[in-house]
């Protein structure tokens, strides 16, 4: 899988993965941080993660990178959210891109492909 998109909202996270699907990139998107680790348990590593901050009760974007980055460190991580720019900063500091909500699908693929760019492993 090139990108794993955890989106709560699914009027968000249907164009966000079809704009990904269309660029061509194997794009497996979830509402949870739940099902996210149940998809990421069965697949190798994405190339990216994409995940909101707030995903509704029993885990935040913040543990679900938290959790993935211990079985895969360096996974690239783009976060989504609402917040100040002191936020953004110390978001930053700890991940590789964030994008203030609601993402449009153009900037989500530009931040995708930025960080494929940067990496190891390029995407598609």
């Amino acid at each position: 899988m090139d990108v794993l998109l955890v989106e709560p909202d699914a009027a968000l996270r249907a164009p966000l993965a079809e704009a990904l699907r269309a660029a061509r990139l194997r794009t497996a998107a979830v509402g949870s941080g739940e099902d996210a680790l149940a998809v990421a348990h069965e697949q190798r590593p994405p190339r990216v993660l994409v995940t909101a901050i707030g995903l509704g009760p029993g885990m935040d974007g913040f543990e679900l990178v938290r959790r993935l980055r211990g079985r895969w460190p360096g996974l690239p991580v783009v976060l989504t959210g609402e917040g100040p720019a002191a936020l953004r900063g110390r978001v930053l500091g700890r991940l590789d891109r964030f994008l203030v909500r609601p993402v449009a699908p153009e900037a989500l693929l530009g931040a995708v492909r930025a960080l494929a760019d940067g990496g190891a492993r390029p995407l598609a």
